[in-house]
């Protein structure tokens, strides 16, 4: 079935109506995010993603919400997923829980929304950092695959499976990529 999205306001279908067309017949959306707020007029729809839709919003043309899901305990790490504008499903890696308000704590860290800046040292160079998290500093993104690299810190990664996640370095340069194009970016763990 060969069926142009971007044209469907034109033939009066919602965006609703196309999505629920593609769903229904099984075929993979993959959408760049202006064509979807072209299709719709509304900077707060989500993309349609692997498991469901999308999990990241454009608020507003400068502003951008991660929505991270965590949907993967262990005794080691916790996993959450998230996906880009470009409808690609990608994930981080948590220390375990329970969340923590501990400073050192070495515990994930509370569910809540964080903004993301810009942050470097000798030992982190040129990474990311969440602010505003209760009773903890330092909560930064970065590259690492185990938890044995995170002490808080929330490791990307285009893959993942038990207590790991994958080509984190490819993740985090796409995450960096995303950062860099807003004004402001706030990562959203529930």
């Amino acid at each position: 079935m060969d069926t142009d999205y971007k044209s469907a306001p034109a033939r009066g279908m919602t965006f609703r109506v196309a999505m629920e067309q593609a769903v229904n017949t099984e075929m993979c959306l993959r959408l760049m995010w202006g064509d979807l707020i072209n299709m719709s007029g509304n900077t707060e729809l989500s993309p349609y993603c692997g498991y469901g839709l999308c999990s990241s919003e454009l608020v507003e043309p400068d502003r951008f919400i991660l929505n991270v899901e965590r949907f993967v305990e262990t005794e080691n790490s916790t996993i959450s997923r998230f996906c880009f504008p470009d409808c690609t499903d990608r994930y981080f890696l948590e220390p375990n829980g329970p969340s923590s308000i501990i400073e050192g704590s070495k515990l994930r860290i509370m569910s809540g929304a964080y903004e993301v800046v810009p942050y470097s040292s000798a030992k982190y160079p040129n990474v990311l950092q969440l602010v505003g998290v209760p009773g903890r500093t330092k909560i930064l993104t970065h590259i690492g695959n185990f938890p044995i690299d995170t002490k808080g810190c929330l490791l990307p990664g285009l893959s993942y499976s038990t207590d790991f996640v994958g080509k984190s370095r490819d993740a985090f340069e796409k995450l960096l990529y995303l950062h860099s194009s807003k004004t402001r970016f706030i990562i959203n763990i529930y």
